[in-house]
């Protein structure tokens, strides 16, 4: 079942599966398999059980996973690495990602399952909890204002960025 579906600007299709991610090439018509370095581990594993997948204006694309938390294509190193989500017991790994949403000053949001809203600090290349009120949401949409819009079972709630606030 295919999860999410996103573009990058060479053409290829970034396809997300509960399998696995795969890159369709529609030039040489031929699929890749995306592996990631793990963040405490060496080697690499398949980037499976994605949900869903994003492309920032730096051409990086940003893999959620419902197991391994959040991962990072750099295009600028051909390298993919998981990232951690800060946490007052250190780094942890094993997260649920369900919605990613990059917004208008290039800010990377994420939902994380049990969690809440999140944000990817991109010097730090880590995850932050920005609030934990809403626990459970499926998707993120940001506006023109610079509010966050999540989409949860039981309606949508508008998140006031600037007031650091639902």
């Amino acid at each position: 079942r295919v999860q999410s579906l996103a573009e990058d600007d060479s053409g290829n299709l970034w396809i997300a599966t509960m399998g696995g991610v795969s890159i369709y090439d529609m030039v040489y018509d031929r699929f890749t398999t995306l592996y990631y370095n793990p963040y405490s581990k060496k080697g690499k594993q398949r980037a499976d059980n994605a949900t869903v997948v994003k492309k920032d204006v730096n051409q990086d694309m940003f893999i959620g996973t419902a197991k391994h938390g959040l991962l990072r294509y750099a295009k600028q190193k051909g390298l993919t690495i998981q990232i951690p989500l800060l946490t007052a017991s250190g780094h942890r790994t094993n997260y649920q990602v369900n919605a990613i949403e990059i917004d208008q000053h290039k800010q990377v949001w994420l939902f994380i399952e049990g969690v809440g809203l999140c944000k990817f600090n991109r010097k730090a290349l880590s995850i932050a909890v920005v609030d934990k009120t809403v626990k459970n949401a499926s998707s993120i949409k940001s506006d023109r204002s610079g509010n966050l819009w999540l989409g949860t079972s039981s309606g949508i709630h508008k998140y006031v960025v600037s007031k650091a606030s639902y």
